[in-house]
């Protein structure tokens, strides 16, 4: 049996997370399939079903996270009149700011450069929320970490309330950390967080989206606690 590295947290079913998939997949444990109508009338945000309304018209297959996800999500919400910027041009995110920590050496990584979120949405000039899209979260592991070579399964800098990091994923924690810097919060005390409460690790209440291709009922429950903490969606294509 595989040890458990220090500082991992174990894997907990958390009801109430909000994952979006279609509703005719199947699901798993954390999820049922929700319509884009199902989504607003449970007053879901209305960026959140904009979203979903733009990924459930999709065709998905194969590596579409930056060639079909990114641009549609993209072009659907200018079409509704907000600015997606692309890339962050605007460095909502700062540069040589740390954003996650290694699951290779368990230590924050130093950002050389800046990182670079898919899609900073405002409406009247205004951040009203983060999106990040994958083709897929098959780097996410239970336990341990993928051996793949540059593998985007990472862990948080900050810490749930027990004091564990998050098991997560190199876009969520660039949202995260985006989340936290924006607010005013210094960096040197992301590693000293320890709460399970959104309103700490996303004090502004930003929409925080993660959309992926495809999304295995295992992704849910590995990435549950993460989005939780950060009162973020993921929207799976299939």
């Amino acid at each position: 049996m595989q040890k458990r590295p220090p500082g991992e947290r174990p894997l907990t079913h958390r009801p109430g997370i909000t994952i979006l998939l279609p509703s005719d997949a199947s699901t798993g444990a954390l999820a049922s399939g929700i319509s884009t109508q199902a989504a607003r009338e449970m007053g879901m945000q209305s960026l959140v079903v904009a979203v979903k309304e733009c990924v459930d018209a999709l065709k998905i297959s194969g590596k579409c996270g930056e060639k079909i996800l990114k641009p549609a999500i993209q072009n659907h919400l200018t079409r509704l009149g907000l600015e997606a910027d692309a890339e962050d041009r605007s460095l909502f995110l700062g540069a040589q700011l740390p954003v996650w920590r290694s699951k290779d050496t368990r230590e924050i990584e130093v950002t050389a450069a800046r990182r670079k979120i898919d899609l900073v949405v405002r409406q009247d000039g205004k951040v009203i929320g983060l999106i990040e899209t994958e083709s897929d979260l098959n780097d996410l592991r239970p336990v341990g970490v993928t051996r793949r070579n540059g593998h985007y399964d990472v862990y948080s800098i900050a810490r749930d309330a027990r004091g564990a990091w998050f098991h997560s994923y190199k876009s969520l924690e660039r949202m995260a950390a985006a989340l936290w810097y924006d607010a005013g919060l210094a960096p040197d005390a992301l590693p000293n967080v320890q709460s399970d409460d959104p309103g700490v690790h996303n004090p502004k209440g930003l929409d925080c989206i993660l959309v992926t291709g495809r999304c295995r009922p295992s992704d849910q429950a590995i990435l549950a606690p993460r989005l939780l903490a950060l009162g973020a969606t993921l929207i799976g294509a299939s």
